[in-house]
């Protein structure tokens, strides 16, 4: 593994965000650096071979971070300042690594309850940064963005390097990461969007036409990603008008009933996504909108996402494509309608060494409900035979032992694939 596999996210390192959520803590307690560094070294596997495959964590930024303190003996707040910030006049930036800190003029974030209320939420015990922890201004990012174009900070090579994409092991480019070759409306694109507690924000520079659109918000309910493209569409629209226009797909669906033979839900099981299609009169519908028939086996949307159906292997398999790149392949899975006796075969105490972590799982009222700690306790819904899912701690497949006894499960969450839980006792 090198820094360049951290740099664009094809490490393959566990999400530290999500292995701390998962095992119950919340990302608004204090968590000393050093605790953070030693769950990351408990870790005994990767989400992939090195360089396979593209998957953002924010590990990978998290321990850059670290690097940088152990190659210059500096905080990534201290070099920074002295690197980037001061140089470039960036008077009201920092990375915010001391928790104890007042910072004059900070905006308070406002979460949204699921009630439609809003808490305020100062996050101010949150202090590791790398991969977050970025306290700016809209103005100060104007500073840093210019900086692409006059080139104060480096030497020969930095910027090329800065605006790079990635490779992986196979020879295929990414486009995001560190730099990439996206587009939007045919034009070339740089953008990082950012979230943590209830502060959005999203940055999207156009190089070729220099223009760049910043956008920082402090409430959960912010959709700055669609803010910065409607600046852009008012901006650049004489750009895009001048660039050729493809040919518009049909946005409407072309009716085909024999696509309902295809509805159902479908498991992809490299990250145990699920992905479902339902069906009317007319044919085959994803998330509710009806699907245009490109053939007897192939689906798309107005979006561009297309489905492509199997069965020649005995089982119906669909791949999901978007912009030429599959982001899920799935075999569909019978539904699974467990009782209670089933579901009490589950029930016990789980353990996670890796984790540091204790699941207590328990049928109840037809449902089986996971505790965790302190944390509030979930339902998992049922998604076929030994597989469940929550909208919290992810999906869940079981083992089972020889004799066919449940001895323990692995979780697939939010940059986490395969953690393993071994069974260590019952429930009760």
């Amino acid at each position: 593994m090198t820094l360049s596999h951290l740099l664009h996210h094809t490490s393959g390192f566990r999400d530290v965000w999500g292995l701390l959520e998962l095992s119950g803590r919340s990302l608004s307690d204090e968590h000393p650096k050093q605790k953070l560094l030693q769950l990351i070294a408990r870790q005994q596997a990767l989400n992939f071979k090195v360089g396979d495959e593209y998957q953002y964590s924010n590990t990978n930024y998290f321990l850059l971070a670290e690097v940088v303190a152990r190659a210059t003996g500096k905080s990534l707040a201290e070099f920074a300042e002295e690197n980037i910030f001061r140089p470039l006049e960036m008077t009201r930036t920092r990375f915010y690594d001391d928790h104890t800190a007042v910072i004059p003029g900070r905006v308070a974030a406002y979460s949204q309850t699921g009630n439609g209320d809003f808490v305020v939420d100062w996050s101010t015990s949150f202090d590791n940064v790398g991969a977050g922890g970025l306290m700016s201004t809209v103005d100060d990012l104007a500073r840093w963005d210019q900086n692409f174009y006059d080139n104060h900070l480096g030497k020969g090579t930095l910027l090329r390097v800065l605006q790079a994409p990635g490779a992986l092991n196979s020879g295929r480019r990414i486009g995001s990461a560190l730099g990439g070759g996206e587009t939007y409306r045919g034009l070339r694109i740089f953008e990082q969007a950012g979230s943590l507690f209830g502060y959005r924000s999203d940055m999207l520079r156009f190089p070729d036409q220099r223009f760049t659109v910043v956008c920082l918000c402090n409430t959960s309910s912010a959709d700055p990603v669609a803010l910065v493209r409607q600046v852009a569409d008012i901006y650049l629209g004489a750009e895009f008008s001048a660039l050729p226009q493809p040919k518009q797909k049909a946005a409407a669906s072309r009716p085909n009933p024999k696509g309902r033979r295809f509805a159902g839900r479908y498991l992809d099981r490299r990250d145990h996504n699920v992905v479902a299609f339902d069906a009317d009169e007319n044919g085959l519908l994803w998330l509710g909108r009806a699907l245009r028939s490109v053939r007897t086996d192939r689906f798309e949307t107005a979006g561009g996402h297309t489905f492509t159906f199997n069965d020649s292997e005995g089982a119906m398999q669909v791949t999901a494509t978007y912009q030429g790149n599959a982001w899920f392949v799935g075999q569909r899975v019978d539904e699974f309608h467990p009782d209670d006796t089933t579901l009490r075969s589950y029930a016990g105490v789980y353990t996670a060494p890796e984790l540091d972590a204790r699941f207590k799982l328990v049928a109840e009222n037809g449902r089986l409900i996971v505790y965790r700690g302190a944390s509030p306790a979930q339902a998992l819904a049922p998604v076929t035979t030994d597989e469940f899912e929550n909208p919290v701690i992810g999906k869940i497949q079981f083992h089972r032992d020889a004799e066919g006894k449940i001895s323990g499960f692995s979780v697939f969450g939010d940059g986490i694939r395969d953690l393993v839980f071994t069974r260590v006792g019952p429930s009760a």
